[in-house]
């Protein structure tokens, strides 16, 4: 039986890094800002007292939603001929985007240093001039 558990896994484990091309520092940085910014807004939350499963879930599907287009983002880069790397900028908007969002949640507890606050509206002003 564990066999059978470690083989999925993997074949899961593959899969997801086929689809989002590969497990690189910036898809790690992407999937940890995500998770932090999902607890931070529980925590915000339960803070307000606003806590609700039924936002939870739509905050969950949006981040399903987001991995599904950094996935989409690496495919069209595959068929592309030009070397753009639009999967990274993909993962860089929305690292920014996830970064600001869980900046904001702590600013209701805590200081934000004003130099972190910068460098993540920077990553938003550089993408936005892009498009």
């Amino acid at each position: 039986m564990r066999e059978i558990i470690r083989g999925a896994a993997a074949v899961a484990g593959g899969t997801l890094s086929f689809l989002l091309g590969g497990l690189d520092d910036l898809l790690v940085v992407l999937t940890v800002l995500v998770c932090l910014d999902y607890v931070s807004g529980v925590i915000k939350g339960i803070y307000r007292h606003e806590l609700s499963s039924a936002v939870g879930f739509y905050g969950i599907l949006k981040k399903l939603m987001l991995f599904l287009v950094v996935s989409a983002a690496f495919m069209v880069q595959r068929i592309i001929t030009a070397e753009l790397p639009i999967r990274d900028i993909t993962v860089l908007f929305y690292i920014s985007n996830e970064g600001i969002s869980l900046v904001e949640n702590a600013a209701e507890f805590i200081p934000i240093p004003d130099k972190l606050k910068a460098v993540l509206k920077e990553f938003t002003k550089d993408e936005e001039e892009k498009k």
